[in-house]
């Protein structure tokens, strides 16, 4: 059973191999190894082989595999970049901002209070003429 999937696969596969790899080229723009690209498609495409509706599409079923590798491959580095930045603002609060500095800053502004106008109540209307 397996022999004679392998060489259907390796048949089918063969008339698409250059417009694949080329197609992977384009792709990973620079990101990943486009040899990776293509092996990890191909090991994809060959368990779901059977799910392969025309041998005609093969070439449209091996790029929907790689576009949902590289999509994946996006999504993980997007959620690194975006966890490291959250431990990182994390970091920086931690670090710059302590509870006697908040202490000092309220102080420091608690004459500012007192002379504020509440403009909600009373609105001011200056008269304008040119």
């Amino acid at each position: 059973m397996s022999d004679t999937k392998q060489n259907q696969f390796l048949t089918l596969y063969e008339p698409v191999h250059e417009r694949f790899e080329r197609f992977c080229r384009a792709r990973v723009y620079g990101d990943l190894d486009y040899r990776d690209l293509i092996n990890e498609s191909l090991l994809v495409a060959y368990d779901k082989l059977e799910a392969l509706r025309s041998k005609e599409a093969f070439l449209s079923f091996l790029i929907g595999i790689s576009v949902r590798i590289l999509s994946n491959n996006h999504q993980k580095k997007k959620e690194e970049r975006w966890s490291a930045a959250t431990e990182k603002n994390k970091q920086d609060f931690a670090i710059g901002v302590s509870d006697p500095d908040i202490h000092f800053l309220y102080e420091g502004l608690s004459p500012f209070a007192s002379k504020q106008h509440n403009f909600d109540t009373k609105p001011i209307f200056y008269d304008t003429k040119l």
